[in-house]
């Protein structure tokens, strides 16, 4: 049966499955499904594995646009209680929305004015997070504290920093995305952006009011400052674009210095 599955009906299959979900999702898919002709090629069933022949679909860059500090306000002012707390957390630290939505009251120190981000939640699956360099120690600002206090007056008994109706945590960004943020754009008079900008917009605001690079890397969890150079650089103002240009340039001949009396 197996090899009556020409090329032709599976190319229609991802068509059709694109209608629907985003390429990412229908690249895990077909991931499985080539396994599956994987085995069957090697037990001699099939000759040929028809899922190859099929193009993979592009997965296309999220086009970074941030919010100004203008519109970060009319966000959180056309919002309330727990809603209005989870956009400021991620409009202040960066932070990933999964990262956010795992955070418990125990990774927040507020006495050292820090919080510790070790894990995040994905459709209700908790890792750790995204990579090695993503555990990390976070400084508290000053414009995120008010909304982190008046958070643990809604939640402060339950172990999840932002919790459902039944005190449990979120089980996916999505749930918040589609409904409340949305909302919340549209009453706020703006045009739809993904919830993932504010992790965008604190990294622009930071670097262009003059915050040291190494530190807003830190604070977005980046392997080191090369990284956060090449994903904010074309969003700045010019000014910045060429101090952050420089910068980079010293970074790179400091860690070829490194490599170098590694080497010796």
């Amino acid at each position: 049966m197996l090899t009556q599955i020409i090329e032709h009906y599976l190319a229609k299959w991802q068509s059709k499955l694109l209608e629907k979900l985003s390429p990412s999702r229908v690249r895990n898919i077909r991931a499985v499904l080539t396994g599956i002709f994987k085995d069957a090629l090697i037990d001699e069933i099939i000759d040929k594995n028809p899922v190859s022949l099929i193009s993979v679909p592009k997965i296309e860059k999220t086009k970074i646009t941030p919010f100004s500090q203008e519109e970060i306000f009319k966000i959180l002012n056309n919002s309330q209680g727990q809603n209005r707390n989870f956009f400021a957390l991620g409009f202040f630290t960066g932070m990933r929305s999964g990262e956010m939505i795992g955070l418990k009251w125990s990774d927040i120190d507020f006495t050292r004015v820090e919080i510790n981000i070790s894990r995040g939640i994905r459709m209700g699956r908790i890792s750790a997070t995204k990579t090695i360099g993503s555990i990390r120690t976070i400084d508290i600002i000053g414009s995120l504290m008010p909304f982190l206090l008046e958070q643990k007056k809604l939640t402060g008994d339950c172990e999840y920093v932002f919790v459902n109706d039944k005190k449990e945590h979120i089980y996916d960004i999505k749930r918040i995305r589609d409904t409340h943020w949305k909302k919340t754009l549209k009453k706020a008079e703006l045009k739809y952006r993904t919830i993932y900008q504010t992790r965008h917009t604190f990294a622009t605001v930071m670097l262009e009011n003059g915050e040291d690079i190494l530190w807003v890397s830190n604070m977005l969890g980046h392997v080191d400052a090369t990284m956060t150079l090449a994903s904010m650089q074309n969003m700045l103002n010019e000014k910045i674009r060429l101090e952050l240009h420089f910068w980079k340039i010293v970074w790179q001949k400091m860690t070829l210095f490194w490599h170098y009396l590694k080497i010796k």
